[in-house]
């Protein structure tokens, strides 16, 4: 027959309701047994919630010294609305000093007429036109279109020249020319004059016809940038 171990009678003397030395396994059954289910089961509700057993239900102290609180795991807290969105800056409308600037505005081009449209030039004769480019003067270009009629060619000559080259022209000497045509019936002008301040001729020659004149139509602009 098996031996039944039993718990020993509880002491009542006033040295043994400290906690004193650590208590063995026997001495841990014998004092849970004298507490009754419900008051085990209150005391573990207790320590598990984190709250101090330690008193009238728990004289002894076993309950505290062999049971743990159970943590119930935290959870994560949500991250906050600062920390989910990504940084962003307000709408902002760019100040008129950083807005795109505006490129420079164009130079104005200026034009004049040349020329009187239609007109005679007399035998044995010619008739010029005098115009002045203005001083700073920039990319001075002239356009025009000629016809003649008159004689067995109907033909003309047109030069372009500087008041040099007029003024030798003009006394029968060779000069140079920034136009010239040659014998003509039509023809198209399309020069390029210097930058800057000159004084030029438009000629239609005729000096060549000594009985016919010339009926002839010239329509000219120069145009340049200041």
């Amino acid at each position: 027959m098996s031996k039944v171990w039993r718990c020993p009678q509880r002491s009542n003397r006033g040295s043994e309701n400290s906690r004193g030395p650590a208590k063995s396994p026997k001495q841990v059954y014998c004092t849970l047994a004298r507490h009754s289910a419900s008051d085990l089961d209150y005391l573990l509700a207790r320590r598990r919630a984190g709250h101090p057993v330690k008193g009238n239900r728990d004289p002894t102290g076993v309950i505290a010294a062999t049971s743990k609180p159970q943590q119930e795991p935290q959870e994560n807290p949500s991250p906050s609305l600062a920390q989910t969105q990504p940084h962003t800056k307000p709408f902002e409308t760019p100040s008129q000093s950083e807005a795109t600037p505006e490129s420079p505005p164009q130079p104005q081009q200026y034009s004049r007429s040349i020329g009187e449209g239609a007109f005679t030039v007399p035998a044995s004769g010619f008739k010029s036109w005098e115009f002045v480019v203005p001083d700073l003067a920039k990319s001075v270009r002239i356009e025009g279109r000629f016809t003649a009629m008159g004689g067995g060619k109907n033909d003309i000559e047109v030069y372009l020249l500087d008041k040099d080259a007029f003024t030798n022209w003009s006394n029968g000497n060779s000069g140079n020319a920034y136009y010239n045509s040659g014998r003509a019936t039509v023809g198209n002008i399309s020069v390029v004059l210097p930058d800057g301040f000159g004084e030029y001729f438009l000629i239609f020659n005729n000096r060549f016809s000594v009985l016919t004149p010339k009926a002839v139509e010239f329509n000219g602009t120069m145009t340049y940038y200041p």
